[in-house]
């Protein structure tokens, strides 16, 4: 929702099919942050990550999410 927080944690090489548009500010574990918007219906792809995303848009984000089992990486 609008607002919320998550925690530290890791993703595997995957993709994300962006259901609604978002606006999220990202903390790296070096304690950086990257901002970062995304219309809904984009896709995004990409190696595995450690982030903390907080949602700073003003709508809840959906999106649905698949990680590639055993993979470090995203091979087209």
């Amino acid at each position: 929702g609008p607002g919320e927080k998550s925690v530290m944690h890791r993703h595997s090489a995957g993709c994300v099919i962006f259901l609604t548009d978002q606006t999220f500010n990202f903390t790296l574990p070096d304690g950086t942050t990257e901002p970062a918007s995304v219309p809904a219906g984009a896709l995004g792809c990409g190696d595995g990550n450690v982030h903390l995303p907080e949602n700073i848009g003003a709508e809840a984000a959906e999106f649905i999410m698949v990680e590639f089992k055993d993979r470090e990486s995203f091979e087209k």
